[in-house]
């Protein structure tokens, strides 16, 4: 029944390490990357609504600058100021005007205008030093400055297909990388390629759908090109956003994992409480016929059976140097003619208050045996065979005291010394020659 229990506990043990596992390899990791991967495919094909919306801006930007740059006023303008019709004060200020009223040239927007290769005017908030082109082989380009990228556009004043000058714009495009940065998502311009490869030059990279995409420990990094103007963009997100629902789904399997833990625990504690519980009436059980067998039912000595184990174990166990014990034997004198005359249960009687006084006569750490029907065995552990004598002759006292008004009740006895090395059955043999012999001395 023990090996029952510990088999159970085991197999409850083991099955709890196997769903740990399954569930570790076999769910976890799998979802865990099918997750990441459906992710980050989607997060890069996101990527081309936020490349739309830059290059929109952008073109807004530009149809915005050359809508103003090509504002026939300014021609006549300039044509005039050349013919010294209008002074440079009244040009400069119908420029600020007309800067100030176009709704999609903020405050973020630097203009500089030059006629005839001269410095005619600025216009705005100056954003940064910045070293002039004489040649423009772009319309419009990226420039990072300070930490900031910035769009120039150049616009040619042409009026009446003559050329008189350019319109140069700086817009500040970090006000619209700010604003479309999200929580674990962040937006960033280079100017040229060799910027991205310098930032990123340290991860490994590759291309999915047309982009470059960079992978570092806690981010995801995807790169591509600004339409119609030779820029880059870079967008970075965080790898705990590509799995949102991951937490959840993983708590949902805890919880279907817990229940059935509990339900394992339960099942498994009923089981291992109901085969405790048969245990322990087994083994009562068990006591209870050990007790019937170890003991004689009718004087309470122990039994022959139980004299016959610890012959063994006497035999098998060695015990220490210089150990001794008495060994006595009885015998109830005349019990057979008592159970012819008077009956068996009076025979019994007999017996048993003589069990009775020998019982009571000896120590607490002495054994005694039935060894026959009417014959006893005593084992007197480190007891010299004086003291021995001694209980022997209060036993004789208190049987002979029973006083049966139909007969007289004496014991007959033979007492030898068992030590370490004796054969028990040979000390018995002795001690039972020698209680024949005062058997036969009292009938003679």
């Amino acid at each position: 029944m023990e090996s029952l229990v510990k088999r159970i506990k085991w197999m409850g043990l083991g099955l709890i390490i196997m769903l740990f596992v399954m569930m570790f390899f076999g769910l976890f990791i799998p979802l865990d990357r099918q997750i990441e991967t459906s992710n980050k495919e989607n997060f890069v094909i996101s990527v081309d609504a936020y490349e739309s919306s830059i290059n929109h801006y952008i073109k807004n930007l530009a149809k915005l600058s050359n809508v103003m740059t090509s504002d026939s006023h300014n021609g006549h303008g300039i044509i005039e100021y050349l013919n010294d019709e209008k002074t440079r004060s009244e040009l400069k200020e119908e420029l600020a005007i007309r800067f100030n009223q176009n709704y999609l040239v903020s405050e973020a927007c630097y203009l500089r205008r030059e006629v005839n290769q001269v410095l005619l005017d600025e216009v705005g908030t100056q954003l940064f030093e910045f070293v002039y082109q004489q040649t423009f082989n772009e319309q419009s380009w990226l420039v990072t400055f300070e930490e900031k990228t910035f769009l120039i556009i150049y616009q040619p004043i042409i009026h009446e297909s003559l050329y008189l000058g350019h319109d140069l714009y700086y817009f500040d495009l970090s006000i619209y990388v700010d604003e479309n940065n999200q929580k674990g998502i962040s937006y960033e311009l280079f100017s040229t390629l060799n910027e991205v490869t310098e930032y990123l030059e340290a991860y490994d990279y590759y291309t999915l759908d047309g982009k470059l995409v960079y992978e570092t420990n806690s981010k995801i990094l995807v790169v591509g090109q600004i339409k119609d103007i030779y820029g880059f963009y870079m967008i970075s997100i965080d790898k705990t956003l590509l799995k949102p629902h991951l937490e959840r789904i993983y708590y949902n399997v805890a919880v279907i994992i817990t229940f059935v833990f509990v339900v394992f625990f339960i099942f498994n504690g009923m089981t291992i409480y109901k085969v405790k519980k048969a245990m322990l009436k087994s083994a009562q059980k068990t006591n209870e016929y050990r007790l019937i067998a170890d003991y004689d039912s009718l004087t309470y000595a122990l039994s022959r059976s139980y004299f016959e184990r610890w012959r063994k174990e006497f035999h098998q166990k060695a015990k220490e140097e210089g150990w001794f014990a008495s060994l006595i034997m009885i015998d109830v004198d005349n019990l057979k003619q008592i159970n012819d005359v008077y009956g068996h249960v009076l025979g019994d009687d007999v017996l048993r208050e003589v069990g009775s006084r020998i019982q009571n006569s000896l120590r607490a750490n002495d054994l005694f045996f039935r060894f026959g029907g009417d014959e006893f065995v005593l084992i007197l552990e480190d007891c010299p065979i004086e003291i021995a004598e001694k209980i022997l002759n209060r036993i004789i006292s208190e049987v002979k005291a029973i006083n049966h008004y139909l007969f007289d009740v004496e014991i007959s006895y033979g007492i030898e010394r068992l030590t370490n090395g004796d054969l028990v059955n040979d000390v018995i043999h002795k001690a039972d020659i020698k209680m024949y012999k005062n058997k036969r001395s009292k009938k003679s």
